[in-house]
């Protein structure tokens, strides 16, 4: 399936499968995607500004460039996924799993990784500017240069 530079505003898609799918550019911003499986997909450059994102499945997603500021991904799975140069300033990460995950030059700028899983993250190049990492796990998470 394929649905890229589609406008999904404030759409309701909670726990729909969307794994594999093209979604590059897709428009999500407002949206509830509250445990979707997106496991796969391609959301490059994707518009998720407020999404809900509780609990959704995101392992091994690219989601290059993607537009994530002041999203919900609570309890989210991003092992492995691509989130270079994404934005997710002000986002809540709390308890989200990052294993492995490509962040390359994403922008965290103030958001909550509280109780989040970020082993072997790459945070190369990635603004962290008033992020939190209370209860992190950041065992070989890489910082290098890093602000």
């Amino acid at each position: 399936m394929n649905v890229t530079k589609m406008n999904l505003v404030g759409v309701d898609f909670t726990e729909a499968n969307l794994a594999g799918v093209d979604l590059e550019k897709a428009n999500f911003e407002g949206a509830n995607l509250t445990r979707v499986n997106f496991e796969g997909a391609n959301l490059t450059g994707a518009n998720l500004t407020g999404a809900n994102l509780t609990g959704a499945n995101m392992k091994g997603a690219n989601l290059t460039g993607a537009n994530m500021k002041g999203a919900n991904l609570t309890n989210a799975e991003l092992d492995w996924a691509s989130l270079m140069g994404a934005s997710l300033l002000k986002s809540d990460l709390i308890k989200t799993d990052f294993t492995g995950a490509n962040l390359q030059g994403a922008d965290f700028t103030n958001a909550d990784f509280e109780g989040a899983n970020l082993k072997w993250a790459n945070f190369q190049w990635a603004h962290v500017d008033g992020a939190s990492f209370e209860n992190a796990n950041l065992k070989d998470a890489y910082f290098l240069a890093a602000t």
